[in-house]
């Protein structure tokens, strides 16, 4: 007798293969997470074989329609065709649908960065004669000489600068 395989048991034995790989618990969690979303859009009992690539595109309209940000929803859609793809190698799936499954295109953030003069005036802000203002001046100075300061945009410039 053969047993049908439902996309919450697919999907357990696909954590399970990912802790014999060795992937880190922080991975497998992720997995466990995110593709947690799409066995509760399709239906924990449904025959992995009734996952199709409409299905599938139906999940990232889902996915789209609520308020994750589009590089969030890329991450899930990984994790998805990495199971699919994990899936269709166990010969569970008769097609390759991650082959057909293409990443919805991630929203690029563009970050207002301060300008010279505004670099300036919030390095003036310090107090260079005491330890504590030299200290911060110095860690700014070298955050925003290196880069290393995506908060250090003008938006966030308004809290440093009184």
């Amino acid at each position: 007798m053969t047993t049908i395989s439902t996309l919450q048991k697919c999907l357990n034995d696909f954590l399970l293969d990912q802790a014999v790989r060795g992937n880190s618990p922080v991975t497998i969690r992720d997995y466990r997470w995110q593709l947690g979303f799409f066995v509760r859009f399709a239906g924990a009992d449904l025959p992995i074989r009734a996952v199709t690539l409409s299905l599938c595109k139906n999940y990232v309209l889902s996915l789209r329609s609520g308020s994750l940000s589009s590089v969030t929803i890329q991450t899930y859609i990984r994790s998805l065709r990495a199971f699919l793809t994990w899936c269709y190698n166990e010969e569970l799936l008769p097609e390759n649908i991650p082959e057909r499954l293409r990443l919805p295109k991630a929203q690029r953030k563009v970050i207002d960065i301060l300008t010279p003069s505004e670099s300036s005036r919030l390095l003036s802000s310090f107090d260079q004669s005491s330890f504590l203002g030299l200290r911060n001046y110095l860690i700014c100075a070298l955050m925003l000489d290196s880069g290393s300061a995506p908060g250090m945009t003008k938006s966030g410039i308004s809290s440093v600068i009184r």
